[in-house]
């Protein structure tokens, strides 16, 4: 009866010991999901900007393609001949 008593309590102890490793698994495999939630969201985040600086060097190079004329206005005017006639030419 002793040994059965002893094999049911290395038993139990064993059970609990593996109860907190599984506990400890679980909370590491949450945290990495977070971790990986993040970084998902990150990567989404920087690929939209990715789009648009490609959107806006698309434009750009558009632009520079077609240059001023009746579609496109003039660039305006730097800071420094702000409020004096535009030279032309």
């Amino acid at each position: 009866m002793a040994r059965v008593r002893d094999e049911v309590r290395k038993l139990e102890k064993e059970e609990v010991e593996l109860g907190d490793k599984m506990t400890s698994l679980q909370t590491g495999v949450h945290r990495g999901n977070e971790r990986l939630d993040q970084f998902k969201l990150l990567m989404n985040w920087n690929q939209e900007e990715l789009e648009q600086w490609a959107l806006a060097s698309r434009q750009k190079e558009e632009d520079n393609l077609v240059g001023p004329g009746k579609n496109h206005p003039p660039a305006p005017c730097p800071l420094a001949c702000q409020g004096r006639a535009r030279p032309t030419g």
